[in-house]
């Protein structure tokens, strides 16, 4: 929790290249303290994730002995201040909400897009700053997604056009500025998951929510909902080897439990909200929380308004 603004922050990051698992620790470990910094000065939500993006990357770039030129991470980051979620971007991992539309139905909105040279606006960047787009070539033959390279050299071959360290890319068009999205939530949203590009490989943002809400809705907790995404994924990666041990690229998810429950709500709302806010505390409750855990995110906050109606019950992480 982020005491600023009594907000919430979630993040996953992804590492890559021969340092890529130091410069994502780090990242991770980093970031929060520099949005909470910004919070504290008076930013806006926008303003503090954007600005902590590039602190983030000038602190990467400071570490003795840490060589960022072929190293990096991707970080997709979601604060979650009143009833608002703020998502920022940088790379292919992804931010999804999931939102009831009936019953029954649960659909998938995703809060960031995935980047890479398949974007036409993160491909014009990288070719106007003098990089070329190209897929990996081995013996005459294309292999895999378009890369990022130097004009005149095979290198970086970078798959994404946005991270955190990446030095020797940052001059041929990749950035570390996030890009950022602002989500109003509703009554209707229900999970907030953070997953890396292990796995969306073989995932879409619609199979992972309906997932997510499947074991959620037979009482699975959001750390045992982020294993079994990460597991999922893995088997998909065995599959396309037919069972051979072959690649699997780093599998990461975040689970977000999102409840609504009102503070000091009329009693015409709080009637109307009662079941809800009761799931929210047995979610509290099955993690083996002491009573006073029931007290949300929307309690801590009421100080400030008497309705900001959201609360993370629980989350879940595993890399």
């Amino acid at each position: 929790m982020l005491d600023a603004q009594e907000a919430l922050f979630f993040g996953a990051f992804d590492g890559h290249g021969q340092n890529g698992g130091t410069v994502a620790a780090l990242a991770a470990g980093r970031l929060p303290a520099l949005v909470q910094q910004e919070l504290n000065q008076g930013r806006s939500s926008e303003e503090a994730l954007s600005s902590s993006f590039a602190g983030a990357h000038q602190f990467l770039l400071q570490q003795p002995g840490l060589d960022c030129s072929m190293s990096g991470c991707t970080a997709v980051v979601a604060l979650l201040a009143d009833d608002v979620l703020f998502v920022a971007n940088a790379g292919d991992s992804r931010a999804i909400i999931g939102r009831f539309e009936g019953a029954n139905t649960v659909a998938a909105y995703e809060l960031s897009n995935d980047h890479s040279p398949c974007l036409m606006h993160e491909a014009n960047r990288v070719l106007a700053s003098g990089g070329r787009i190209a897929p990996f070539q081995l013996n005459g033959k294309r292999v895999g997604p378009p890369r990022v390279w130097e004009r005149g050299a095979d290198r970086p071959g970078l798959c994404i056009t946005r991270s955190l360290g990446d030095t020797m890319a940052k001059r041929i068009g990749v950035t570390h500025t996030p890009e950022l999205c602002r989500f109003p939530l509703t009554v209707d949203d229900r999970y907030l998951v953070l997953v890396s590009d292990g796995i969306t490989e073989f995932l879409g943002s619609q199979d992972i929510i309906e997932k997510v809400h499947a074991w959620a809705s037979v009482g699975t907790t959001p750390d045992d909902v982020a294993r079994r995404l990460v597991r999922e994924a893995r088997l998909r990666w065995k599959a396309q080897d037919d069972g051979a041990e072959g690649i699997i690229d780093d599998c990461t998810a975040l689970v977000a439990y999102l409840v609504y429950d009102p503070v000091e709500a009329p009693p015409e709302e709080a009637r109307a909200t009662a079941s809800a806010k009761g799931r929210g505390k047995r979610g509290l409750r099955e993690q083996g929380q002491q009573a006073a855990g029931a007290r949300t995110w929307g309690q801590w906050a009421a100080s400030r308004a008497p309705w900001v109606p959201w609360s993370a019950a629980q989350l879940g992480l595993l890399g």
